[in-house]
């Protein structure tokens, strides 16, 4: 069996997604191939037994890859009014952090399962591989399959 991995790729001011994959995927001596992708019913990306996740925001995009279905999502802290107007109905919270991890959590587990934000995962809680605050306004989270394996970040 393959060894497990889990790489998380936090990128500043790119803008094509779909060119950073490529770039990534040539690390691991993968030749991309736009039409190779295929989607589930909710839209979610897969590449030939490799799974992948895309968030952005604010001039940084992260990219999750790994062998094992994963999610991730990036939010600026500065942005949360949005999520707040949102979980304020099914959570109380402390501060902007605080809502800010929360929507990380959310949208990476939605991501995970394929699904997508569904009104029945706002009240949900989950507990995600990696919850990290990055470069002072980023909060970052993480969920994949093998709760055991390293996650090895990648800034560039």
């Amino acid at each position: 069996m393959k060894e497990t991995f889990n790489h998380i790729y936090i990128l500043e001011n790119q803008t094509n997604p779909f060119k950073a994959l490529k770039d990534i995927f040539a690390k691991y001596q993968i030749v991309f191939n736009n039409d190779l992708i295929t989607y589930n019913n909710y839209g979610k990306p897969y590449y030939e037994g490799i799974f992948f996740s895309i968030a952005d925001d604010t001039n940084i995009l992260v990219i999750a890859i790994s062998n094992q279905e994963c999610g991730v999502d990036v939010l600026n802290i500065n942005r949360t009014p949005q999520a707040k107007k949102v979980l304020k109905k099914y959570f109380s919270f402390k501060n902007d952090l605080y809502y800010t991890k929360q929507w990380t959590k959310i949208e990476c587990f939605a991501k995970f399962i394929g699904t997508g934000i569904k009104k029945e995962l706002l009240s949900f809680n989950p507990k995600c591989l990696f919850s990290k605050q990055i470069k002072k306004q980023f909060y970052i989270s993480y969920m994949s399959n093998n709760i055991t394996s390293e996650i090895e970040l990648f800034y560039k």
